[in-house]
This record gives structure tokens, sequence and C-alpha cells, in this order.
């Protein structure tokens, strides 16, 4: 019985990571402020779909309740103002219609 509760837990935490993706050495294309939705919106250059499950959007979203929400476009804004290349890794979820990014660093 522990092994089936284990599995089910295992393949749950497995499954949520399969749904985040990664971009890396990215450029950022455009930043959106908040429109009538709680979120920043951000556009990578050479990204024409950011999420294959949201057919022809290349937005990704930060809420504006993501803890790292002013630490991201403070990123975001340099890497943009720099040219600056950033890795970006989405959480697996959608906010505001567009793929949510979990987190981002710039690129060594």
């Amino acid at each position: 019985m522990y092994k089936i509760i284990f599995s089910l837990i295992l393949t749950l935490i497995l499954s949520e990571k399969a749904l985040s993706l990664s971009y890396n050495q990215a450029e950022v294309e455009s930043i959106h402020s908040p429109d009538s939705r709680p979120c920043t919106f951000l556009k990578l250059k050479n990204v024409a779909v950011a999420d294959a499950t949201i057919a022809n959007s290349p937005w990704f979203t930060i809420p504006l309740d993501h803890n790292g929400h002013d630490v991201i476009l403070s990123i975001l804004l340099t890497a943009y103002s720099t040219g600056k290349k950033i890795n970006v890794v989405t959480s697996g979820t959608t906010k505001c219609s567009h793929p949510e990014i979990s987190s981002i660093h710039f690129s060594y």
C-alpha cells in the first residue's frame, strides 16, 4: 500500500516538472506592462511559441503576486538594455493565459 502511495506522489511531482520548460541563452525581445490582467508579459527572440499547449503565443508571464516579480523584472530590463542573454524556466502552469515564468538568471 505504501509503495502505491509513494509511486503516485512521485508521479505527480515528476509530471509537474515535466511540464516546465527551459530556454537557455535567450534574448529579451519585448517586455509589456500589466494590462487589465495582473501579469507582466515577456517575449523572447526566436521563440515563436512559448508553450505548445497554447497555440500561436510567443508570450510568457510573470504574475504580479510572484514572490520574485520585481527581481525578475529587474533582470529582464538589464538583459534587454545590455543585450545580455538569460536562461528562463517556466513553472509548467499558465497565468493570465500564458506560460508562467518561475525563474530566470543571466547566462554565463
